[in-house]
């Protein structure tokens, strides 16, 4: 499979979850906890491939260019 590439977005707030975000932009954007180890948010990332994988190609395909596509976990 090929690798993903994300940028991480800790919060200082009361966030409680961990959030993915398909961005046209800047691709994967995970916002998480101040608190949240790496390994959570791997974790997270691994559990949802499947529907990430399908909004970047959506992207990359030219569909939904400008919506942007959460998944809260």
């Amino acid at each position: 499979a090929e690798k993903l590439y994300y940028h991480v977005y800790k919060s200082k707030k009361r966030k409680r979850t961990i959030s993915l975000k398909v961005d046209p932009q800047e691709g994967l954007i995970v916002q998480a906890p101040i608190k949240s180890s790496k390994a959570q948010i791997i974790q997270v990332i691994e559990s949802k491939e499947d529907w990430i994988r399908k909004r970047l190609n959506r992207l990359q395909e030219g569909i939904d260019l400008f919506s942007f596509h959460t998944l809260e976990h």
